[in-house]
């Protein structure tokens, strides 16, 4: 983040650049470069066609224990269907005592889950199950997950299920607990059978539970590997935060004596738990597991333009990772183009209208990368985008702005026409995380770009579209040298 004196001179800057570059043809953000009048005498101003074409992203990027996960089913008619089904274990803030108080009969069980935004039909009817993780090898809580990782098996059990729309999640609902009544919103909550409740009270006897099922957190997640919520039906995609101890969480409700009464009384496990207030007590696992598994089948147009077999399509199509797509995008021109000073380079991606593209919008950011011909080496615009060794997406761009992406590769295209560096093809896409190679340096970038996995689809004009002013293009403003 820049200083305040920063913003302030950036602000004068741009004050002056507007009075003296009347002439400039188009609007530019000036980001940190001067650039002087287009006068077609001493500095003129172009535009180079791209050759793009869609590609299918090969994507193993994964979900971190600390991530939005998304749930539900999405039908685009402009892209395919998606599919998000979510997986996590939970735990209690400590181990070592039985956690059911004087239990006498369980009443309730219920799964609540922390709500952080939606993608899609904000009205649609979303329906979900709630299953339990099998016993076996296949989910832990140390690895990081794939999100085309294969569904992990579950008992088959389904203990809940629930219908509801992302737009009934923002209202604000009361929860009654024993003894406490708090109003909540942002949250789903799912109401699961009691036959689960009561094997976790299971081994009602404290002397029996504490050296086997609540003895530690391992001996526990042997008897509950951890919990699967299914997506079965809806139309759009709704986040949740896991680690949110105020809302997501699996609460027992259950009767027990306090004092010598019959008391309402719960019981919670968290997926992260909260640091135990005494040292003596034995921490839970605080790298508790999740999984998001994200399945898409691309159909329509997209899946037209993927399979069409052409290297240059006149649209692109993006959908955010994972298992997105990307633009492979050539500039032939730039190897001939004259020896110049360029003061501003800059791609110039425009969204076109496309089906439902109201409901399904497009993502607030694009990245762009450099990449071999075959797409197995990546490359950041290290010169564009790293200032001082420092990100500065502000001066290299890719946020949506006035129906249109933009970004400043000024330095790299100067590379090419003056220092004759390599032309490579470039990459446009949203991708999730993305770990880019460095040139001069052995420490690779890595960004995380879209901060909610399959959050966002655009159709931008492609390299060869009707309309020139949609056009995949490449603007160049220079002074012949």
């Amino acid at each position: 983040m820049k200083n305040l004196r920063s913003v302030f001179f950036l602000s004068t800057l741009s004050v002056f650049v507007l009075i003296a570059c009347k002439k400039i043809n188009e609007p530019t953000e000036l980001g940190r470069d001067l650039i002087p009048p287009i006068d077609n005498v001493n500095t003129f101003e172009t535009y180079l066609t791209t050759v793009s074409d869609n590609r299918l992203s090969v994507d193993t990027s994964t979900i971190s224990f600390r991530d939005d996960l998304a749930l539900g089913i999405i039908n685009d008619p402009e892209f395919g269907t998606t599919k998000g089904d979510i997986y996590f274990n939970v735990s209690r803030p400590s181990y070592g005592t039985y956690p059911f108080d004087s239990l006498h009969t369980v009443d309730s069980i219920v799964l609540s889950l922390s709500y952080t935004g939606f993608y899609g039909d904000e009205n649609a009817v979303q329906n979900v199950s709630v299953q339990e993780i099998a016993q076996g090898p296949a989910f832990t809580d140390t690895a990081f997950y794939r999100f085309n990782q294969t569904p992990f098996p579950t008992t088959g059990v389904i203990y809940g299920n629930k219908s509801y729309t992302a737009k009934q999640l923002k209202d604000s609902i009361k929860i009654e607990r024993p003894r406490d009544t708090t109003k909540l919103a942002n949250v789903l909550r799912i109401r699961l059978s009691t036959s689960f409740a009561s094997s976790l009270a299971a081994n009602a006897s404290p002397t029996n539970a504490d050296t086997n099922v609540y003895k530690t957190d391992s001996a526990f997640k042997v008897k509950m590997r951890g919990l699967a919520v299914i997506a079965n039906s809806g139309n759009s995609l709704t986040y949740f935060n896991t680690n949110d101890n105020q809302k997501t969480k699996l609460i027992v409700y259950y009767r027990g004596t306090v004092d010598g009464k019959d008391s309402a009384l719960a019981t919670e496990f968290y997926h992260f738990p909260a640091i135990p207030p005494f040292v003596s007590l034995k921490p839970a696992n605080f790298r508790n597991g999740q999984a998001n598994i994200i399945a898409r089948t691309p159909s329509g147009a997209y899946a037209s333009y993927l399979n069409n077999g052409l290297q240059s399509d006149d649209r692109v199509f993006l959908q955010t990772a994972p298992s997105g797509s990307y633009a492979h995008i050539k500039i032939p021109a730039l190897d001939a183009f004259q020896n110049s000073v360029i003061h501003r380079a800059e791609l110039i991606a425009t969204k076109i209208p496309s089906a439902a593209d109201v409901m399904f919008y497009q993502p607030s950011q694009l990245y762009l990368d450099k990449i071999s011909e075959n797409a197995d080496t990546a490359i950041a615009f290290q010169n564009d985008l790293l200032s001082g060794g420092e990100l500065n997406f502000q001066n290299f761009g890719g946020s949506f702005k006035n129906g249109e992406y933009r970004f400043n590769v000024t330095r790299h295209v100067q590379g090419i026409v003056t220092r004759k560096e390599r032309n490579y093809p470039l990459r446009l896409f949203a991708p999730f995380t993305i770990t880019d190679s460095v040139p001069g340096t052995r420490i690779p970038l890595s960004l995380q770009i879209v901060t909610q996995p399959a959050k966002g689809r655009v159709v931008l004009g492609g390299g060869t579209f009707a309309d020139p002013t949609k056009q995949l293009r490449l603007r160049v403003v220079y002074s012949k040298i």
